[in-house]
């Protein structure tokens, strides 16, 4: 089970990403996000200082960028198994864990799990799953540093901000006066970035892929070449009485 978090820390007023064009009324309701179509901030993003873990520097999220999404309080890694969310600190060699950054046009982000090609989005009830593949509102955005570590992730939900929570063991959205509550990522990156990887194919393997399909292509040729060769010599050899 998740902790919450306790630790006090204070909200820096601003956002790392723009709010969306079809969502540009969203505010939250501490009056901290400004509603326009750009997102501004009264201190530096640098405040939130630059981690390195056993499995990679944990900073600021970034399009291109494939990350593991850990809880900073508990250390429980946000993992998709069977369709479901979890948390976990045993993380596995199965996958789940790596999230693909996108970002879209109006400024959402979006976390893409790598081998089932997932969204993360906020589901009807207010908490989180992955289910949708494609980057639509559910699946929009925000991410807030701290000046205490780390990052709330942020949902829209009726044109308002949302921070994502934990309690009981389950993903809630949590309020102006319970913010405080809110849990507290980190966003490790895991690899080298790249561009759109559908099906969880990184650009490495995506290369090697299309090598194989070349190699097999031009035996097929070389084939069908020796072939009609051997059929062509066939049909003008000279008859012999």
């Amino acid at each position: 089970m998740a902790s919450n978090n306790k630790s006090g820390a204070r909200d820096i007023p601003g956002f790392t990403r723009a709010p969306p064009s079809d969502a540009g009324t969203c505010t939250d309701t501490d009056s901290i996000y400004t509603p326009t179509h750009t997102a501004t901030a009264s201190g530096p993003e640098s405040t939130t200082s630059t981690t390195t873990g056993a499995w990679g520097i944990a900073g600021a999220p970034e399009a291109s960028g494939t990350y593991m999404i850990r809880n900073l309080d508990t250390g429980e890694a946000l993992v998709l198994r069977n369709g479901e969310l979890e948390l976990t600190r045993d993380v596995g060699i199965e996958g789940g864990c790596c999230w693909l950054c996108e970002e879209r046009d109006d400024g959402w982000l979006g976390f893409r799990e790598s081998v089932s090609g997932r969204y993360l989005g906020r589901d009807p009830s207010g908490g989180l799953y992955a289910r949708a593949v494609e980057h639509g509102s559910p699946e929009a955005l925000l991410v807030r540093p701290l000046s205490g570590g780390g990052y709330h992730i942020i949902t829209c939900s009726w044109w308002t901000l949302r921070r994502v929570g934990i309690r009981g063991g389950r993903f809630v959205e949590v309020g102006k006066r319970e913010r405080q509550t809110a849990a507290r990522w980190e966003f490790i990156e895991m690899g080298q970035r790249g561009g759109r990887d559908r099906g969880g194919l990184g650009g490495a393997k995506l290369e090697i892929v299309m090598a194989m399909v070349w190699i097999f292509l031009a035996t097929l040729l070389a084939y069908e070449g020796i072939k009609w060769a051997n059929q062509h010599v066939a049909t003008k050899k000279p008859r012999q009485d």
